[in-house]
């Protein structure tokens, strides 16, 4: 899946040729993110699309179904999928908010800096459910437990890549 700046229209690729899914059911993001979520739609599996202003829909293979926004306001989207815990975490940069399969959304504590596309490089841990996100502003690496909803800085990394001072924004 894919989905351009500005474009209403999310764009699929099936190993051989692209084809674009119905439009968006709200005007069209300037950098959304989008996610598949595996655990929606009875385990068929949905995607998720996090635009901006907090704009939320998912769609179930045949039809966007919009969610009910968030406060969450700005662009730069981020979100990740968790397979341990079934949910989907997704970010404005400076706001936290998870999905979970039933598609409600909760609002968690803000992170510690900005999770924002260029700001940050945020994975799955997926044995544990955490999330392992470097903060490419000054190189430090972070653990999320979306659990207790609680950050902690990860120190004395043997050997772990120094992104300092590759945040774009």
């Amino acid at each position: 899946y894919f989905a351009k700046y500005n474009d209403s229209a999310v764009h699929t690729w099936n190993g051989s040729s692209w084809g674009v899914l119905p439009d968006l059911p709200f005007s069209p993001s300037i950098t959304p993110s989008l996610t598949w979520f595996p655990d929606l739609n009875g385990g068929s599996g949905g995607l998720v699309y996090i635009g901006d202003d907090g704009k939320l829909a998912w769609y179930n293979g045949s039809a966007w179904t919009k969610l009910p926004n968030t406060a969450i306001d700005g662009y730069n989207q981020v979100s990740q999928y968790d397979p341990i815990h079934d949910l989907v975490i997704f970010s404005n940069g400076t706001e936290l908010y998870k999905l979970n399969s039933s598609l409600a959304v909760t609002k968690l504590a803000n992170p510690p800096f900005n999770l924002s596309s260029g700001c940050s490089l945020l994975s799955n841990d997926p044995t544990t459910g955490n999330f392992i996100v470097t903060n490419l502003s000054n190189g430090n690496w972070w653990q999320y437990n979306v659990v207790t909803d609680t950050w902690t800085q990860l120190k004395n990394l043997v050997n772990a890549p120094n992104f300092s001072g590759h945040c774009g924004g």
